[in-house]
Parts: structure tokens; C-alpha cells; sequence
């Protein structure tokens, strides 16, 4: 991961670490989809689900790590349209 300053100056590692169950929670959540649909729906559920605890600072930071940890399951799509939601 970036060493660049998530939240508060917080690096995204850092940020990784704190919410490490949140972030594999979603990973698999998205991962266990059965198509692309469901992919969609899972993320939007997560995103809305993650916002309504934490701030828009915290979300942007929580979408580029989930979206990170997508990537390295080879699953681009979903990536992408974490970023993108």
C-alpha cells in the first residue's frame, strides 16, 4: 500500500491496520458474489454501510484500500467499480 497520508495525516497502512476486519469482511463479501450484479450490490452496501460510521474522508481512504486488496485477488472489475461507486 501508498505510504501517502490517509486520514489526518494517518498513512493508508496504518488505516489498513485499523480496520483490517472491515476490509477483509468487504473483500470477501464482494469475492463470494455470484455475478457482477451481486458484485455491484455488495459494494453498494458495503460504501453506504461504512459511510454512515465514518466520514467521507475516512470512505475515500476505505474504498482506495478495499480496492487495493481486490486488485491483489486478481479482480479487477470490482476494483474499479469500488473506486468508481
Amino acid at each position: 500500500m501508498k505510504e501517502a497520508p490517509g486520514v489526518s495525516g494517518e498513512s493508508e497502512p496504518c488505516f489498513a491496520r485499523r480496520h483490517s476486519a472491515a476490509l477483509a469482511r468487504a473483500t470477501l463479501y464482494i469475492a463470494n458474489a455470484a455475478d457482477q450484479d451481486l458484485a455491484a450490490q455488495a459494494i453498494a452496501e458495503i460504501i453506504r454501510d461504512f459511510a454512515s460510521g465514518h466520514g467521507s474522508e475516512e470512505l475515500m481512504v476505505f474504498r482506495r484500500s478495499l480496492s487495493e486488496r481486490l486488485e491483489r485477488r486478481g479482480d479487477h472489475a470490482a476494483a474499479m467499480a469500488v473506486l468508481q461507486s
